[in-house]
Protein backbone atom coordinates (compact mmCIF):
# COMPACT_ATOMS: atom_id res chain seq x y z
CA UNK A 1 0.00 0.00 0.00
CA UNK A 2 0.92 3.25 -1.06
CA UNK A 3 1.62 6.21 1.55
CA UNK A 4 1.43 8.84 -0.22
CA UNK A 5 0.03 10.07 -3.66
CA UNK A 6 1.27 11.51 -6.59
CA UNK A 7 1.07 15.53 -6.43
CA UNK A 8 0.93 15.60 -2.23
CA UNK A 9 2.73 18.34 -0.59
CA UNK A 10 5.47 17.16 1.71
CA UNK A 11 8.14 18.75 3.76
CA UNK A 12 12.20 17.90 4.39
CA UNK A 13 12.69 16.69 8.21
CA UNK A 14 16.32 16.02 7.86
CA UNK A 15 19.11 16.61 5.51
CA UNK A 16 19.66 14.40 3.38
CA UNK A 17 23.38 12.12 3.15
CA UNK A 18 25.26 14.18 0.34
CA UNK A 19 26.36 10.61 -1.21
CA UNK A 20 23.16 9.12 -1.59
CA UNK A 21 21.38 12.20 -2.83
CA UNK A 22 23.93 14.50 -4.31
CA UNK A 23 21.64 17.88 -3.20
CA UNK A 24 24.20 19.68 -1.05
CA UNK A 25 22.15 22.37 -1.16
CA UNK A 26 18.92 21.15 0.16
CA UNK A 27 18.39 22.03 4.00
CA UNK A 28 15.42 21.05 6.62
CA UNK A 29 12.19 22.54 5.90
CA UNK A 30 12.35 22.68 1.93
CA UNK A 31 9.21 21.91 0.69
CA UNK A 32 8.56 19.09 -2.14
CA UNK A 33 5.87 17.74 -4.23
CA UNK A 34 5.74 13.79 -5.04
CA UNK A 35 6.72 12.44 -8.10
CA UNK A 36 6.49 8.93 -7.33
CA UNK A 37 5.42 6.18 -4.03
CA UNK A 38 8.18 3.80 -3.99
CA UNK A 39 6.68 2.08 -1.20
CA UNK A 40 8.46 -1.67 -1.97
CA UNK A 41 12.01 0.55 -0.47
CA UNK A 42 10.08 2.61 1.91
CA UNK A 43 10.71 5.95 0.18
CA UNK A 44 9.80 8.86 -2.15
CA UNK A 45 10.81 10.31 -5.13
CA UNK A 46 10.14 14.07 -4.97
CA UNK A 47 10.40 17.34 -7.03
CA UNK A 48 11.87 20.54 -5.00
CA UNK A 49 9.20 23.27 -5.30
CA UNK A 50 12.11 25.84 -5.38
CA UNK A 51 14.45 24.57 -7.78
CA UNK A 52 12.72 21.66 -9.50
CA UNK A 53 15.17 19.21 -9.05
CA UNK A 54 14.36 15.34 -8.42
CA UNK A 55 15.59 13.45 -5.45
CA UNK A 56 14.63 10.34 -3.65
CA UNK A 57 14.14 10.66 0.66
CA UNK A 58 13.31 8.02 3.23
CA UNK A 59 9.39 7.82 4.47
CA UNK A 60 10.72 8.73 7.65
CA UNK A 61 12.51 11.85 6.49
CA UNK A 62 9.43 13.43 4.88
CA UNK A 63 6.11 14.50 6.46
CA UNK A 64 2.73 16.47 5.51
CA UNK A 65 3.43 20.40 6.20
CA UNK A 66 2.00 21.93 9.19
CA UNK A 67 -1.82 23.31 8.22
CA UNK A 68 -2.01 20.40 5.00
CA UNK A 69 -6.03 19.60 4.74
CA UNK A 70 -6.09 15.86 5.02
CA UNK A 71 -9.57 13.28 5.14
CA UNK A 72 -9.65 10.09 6.11
CA UNK A 73 -12.45 7.52 5.70
CA UNK A 74 -13.47 8.19 9.12
CA UNK A 75 -12.54 12.11 9.70
CA UNK A 76 -12.84 15.33 7.45
CA UNK A 77 -11.67 18.70 7.55
CA UNK A 78 -8.43 17.25 9.49
CA UNK A 79 -5.05 20.01 9.26
CA UNK A 80 -1.90 18.19 9.59
CA UNK A 81 0.49 19.87 12.32
CA UNK A 82 3.64 20.60 13.03
CA UNK A 83 5.80 17.72 11.81
CA UNK A 84 8.59 16.21 13.78
CA UNK A 85 11.05 13.52 12.92
CA UNK A 86 11.14 11.54 16.28
CA UNK A 87 7.11 11.01 15.56
CA UNK A 88 8.37 8.41 13.15
CA UNK A 89 9.10 4.84 14.86
CA UNK A 90 11.70 2.45 12.87
CA UNK A 91 9.98 -0.05 11.64
CA UNK A 92 6.38 1.15 11.98
CA UNK A 93 4.27 2.57 9.60
CA UNK A 94 4.47 6.19 8.64
CA UNK A 95 2.70 8.30 10.74
CA UNK A 96 1.19 11.57 10.07
CA UNK A 97 0.08 14.21 13.77
CA UNK A 98 -3.24 16.07 12.63
CA UNK A 99 -5.54 18.52 14.47
CA UNK A 100 -9.29 17.47 14.41
CA UNK A 101 -11.65 19.78 15.81
CA UNK A 102 -8.86 20.87 18.64
CA UNK A 103 -8.17 17.32 19.40
CA UNK A 104 -4.31 16.10 18.31
CA UNK A 105 -4.60 13.03 16.92
CA UNK A 106 -2.39 10.83 14.71
CA UNK A 107 -3.21 7.84 12.41
CA UNK A 108 -0.66 6.04 9.73
CA UNK A 109 -0.39 8.27 6.51
CA UNK A 110 -1.61 5.55 4.04
CA UNK A 111 -4.65 5.71 5.57
CA UNK A 112 -5.13 9.47 4.96
CA UNK A 113 -5.53 11.40 1.88
CA UNK A 114 -4.76 15.18 0.80
CA UNK A 115 -7.64 17.24 0.63
CA UNK A 116 -6.08 19.77 -1.51
CA UNK A 117 -5.56 20.14 -5.37
CA UNK A 118 -2.95 18.28 -6.90
CA UNK A 119 -1.03 19.69 -9.37
CA UNK A 120 -1.12 17.90 -13.18
CA UNK A 121 2.04 19.46 -13.90
CA UNK A 122 4.83 19.14 -11.58
CA UNK A 123 8.07 21.12 -11.77
CA UNK A 124 10.08 24.31 -9.96
CA UNK A 125 7.56 26.80 -8.05
CA UNK A 126 6.08 29.69 -10.23
CA UNK A 127 4.84 31.94 -7.24
CA UNK A 128 7.10 31.76 -4.08
CA UNK A 129 5.51 30.75 -0.80
CA UNK A 130 4.01 33.00 1.38
CA UNK A 131 4.16 35.55 -1.54
CA UNK A 132 1.83 37.96 -2.10
CA UNK A 133 -0.32 37.54 -5.35
CA UNK A 134 -3.45 39.19 -7.12
CA UNK A 135 -6.42 37.69 -9.59
CA UNK A 136 -5.89 39.01 -12.95
CA UNK A 137 -9.40 38.66 -13.75
CA UNK A 138 -10.79 40.41 -10.43
CA UNK A 139 -12.11 37.49 -8.57
CA UNK A 140 -11.20 38.94 -5.49
CA UNK A 141 -10.32 42.34 -4.04
CA UNK A 142 -6.10 42.44 -2.50
CA UNK A 143 -4.10 39.94 -2.23
CA UNK A 144 -4.11 36.01 -0.87
CA UNK A 145 -0.82 33.93 0.00
CA UNK A 146 0.68 31.91 -2.18
CA UNK A 147 1.12 28.13 -0.24
CA UNK A 148 2.37 26.62 -2.87
CA UNK A 149 2.51 27.36 -6.47
CA UNK A 150 2.93 24.78 -9.60
CA UNK A 151 2.67 25.65 -13.99
CA UNK A 152 -0.94 24.49 -13.88
CA UNK A 153 -2.29 24.98 -10.91
CA UNK A 154 -1.59 27.83 -7.31
CA UNK A 155 -3.10 27.16 -4.10
CA UNK A 156 -3.97 30.74 -2.00
CA UNK A 157 -4.93 31.70 1.09
CA UNK A 158 -7.50 34.49 0.82
CA UNK A 159 -7.79 37.24 4.23
CA UNK A 160 -10.56 35.26 5.64
CA UNK A 161 -8.42 31.79 5.76
CA UNK A 162 -10.32 30.22 2.50
CA UNK A 163 -8.03 28.16 0.36
CA UNK A 164 -8.52 28.23 -3.00
CA UNK A 165 -6.63 26.45 -5.96
CA UNK A 166 -6.30 28.77 -8.68
CA UNK A 167 -4.97 28.75 -12.61
CA UNK A 168 -1.75 30.02 -12.18
CA UNK A 169 -1.86 31.36 -15.59
CA UNK A 170 -4.54 34.61 -14.05
CA UNK A 171 -2.21 35.20 -11.00
CA UNK A 172 0.11 37.85 -10.55
CA UNK A 173 2.97 39.53 -8.30
CA UNK A 174 1.60 42.81 -7.81
CA UNK A 175 3.29 46.44 -8.32
CA UNK A 176 5.54 47.72 -6.23
CA UNK A 177 7.18 44.46 -4.64
CA UNK A 178 11.17 44.15 -4.56
CA UNK A 179 12.32 41.11 -6.25
CA UNK A 180 15.62 39.75 -7.18
CA UNK A 181 16.40 37.29 -9.72
CA UNK A 182 18.53 33.85 -9.09
CA UNK A 183 21.89 34.82 -10.56
CA UNK A 184 21.74 38.45 -10.26
CA UNK A 185 22.13 40.98 -7.36
CA UNK A 186 20.46 43.59 -8.48
CA UNK A 187 16.87 44.28 -7.04
CA UNK A 188 14.34 45.56 -9.08
CA UNK A 189 10.78 46.51 -8.75
CA UNK A 190 7.27 44.91 -10.11
CA UNK A 191 5.33 46.85 -12.29
CA UNK A 192 1.25 46.81 -13.04
CA UNK A 193 1.12 43.00 -14.15
CA UNK A 194 -0.13 43.23 -18.30
CA UNK A 195 -1.83 40.11 -19.03
CA UNK A 196 -1.29 38.77 -22.48
CA UNK A 197 -1.45 35.59 -24.45
CA UNK A 198 0.42 32.76 -24.00
CA UNK A 199 0.19 29.65 -25.22
CA UNK A 200 -0.61 27.41 -21.78
CA UNK A 201 -1.72 24.14 -23.64
CA UNK A 202 -0.15 20.99 -23.27
CA UNK A 203 2.17 22.41 -20.52
CA UNK A 204 3.01 24.99 -22.63
CA UNK A 205 4.20 28.51 -22.00
CA UNK A 206 6.13 30.56 -19.71
CA UNK A 207 4.50 32.79 -17.11
CA UNK A 208 6.15 36.30 -17.07
CA UNK A 209 6.19 39.19 -14.47
CA UNK A 210 6.40 42.57 -15.45
CA UNK A 211 9.42 44.45 -13.69
CA UNK A 212 11.44 47.71 -13.58
CA UNK A 213 14.07 45.19 -15.54
CA UNK A 214 11.58 44.18 -18.32
CA UNK A 215 9.58 40.60 -18.42
CA UNK A 216 11.27 37.85 -16.30
CA UNK A 217 9.60 34.45 -16.09
CA UNK A 218 8.04 34.34 -12.63
CA UNK A 219 9.80 31.21 -11.40
CA UNK A 220 13.51 32.78 -11.61
CA UNK A 221 12.14 35.50 -9.10
CA UNK A 222 12.57 35.86 -5.36
CA UNK A 223 10.81 38.09 -3.44
CA UNK A 224 12.59 40.59 -1.03
CA UNK A 225 10.48 41.21 2.24
CA UNK A 226 11.54 44.44 4.29
CA UNK A 227 10.35 42.48 7.53
CA UNK A 228 11.77 38.96 7.04
CA UNK A 229 13.64 36.72 5.38
CA UNK A 230 13.44 36.58 1.72
CA UNK A 231 10.90 34.20 0.05
CA UNK A 232 12.24 31.75 -2.33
Amino acid sequence: MTTFSVGDPVVLLADLDFYANPLSDFVTGRFGTVVHDNYATDTLTICDDTTGRIYDAPYDQVAYPEGTPLHSTRFTDLLAVIPRKETQQPGQPHVTVFDRDGIIDQLPTGLLSYAGHRPRIIGKRIFAAGAPVIHVPGDWDGTADVVRSHHDVTTVRLDDGELRAINTKDLAYPAGLTIQTRNEPDVHQTKDPIREYVPWEDGGGVHLTNTSHGHVPTSELTVIDPTADSRR
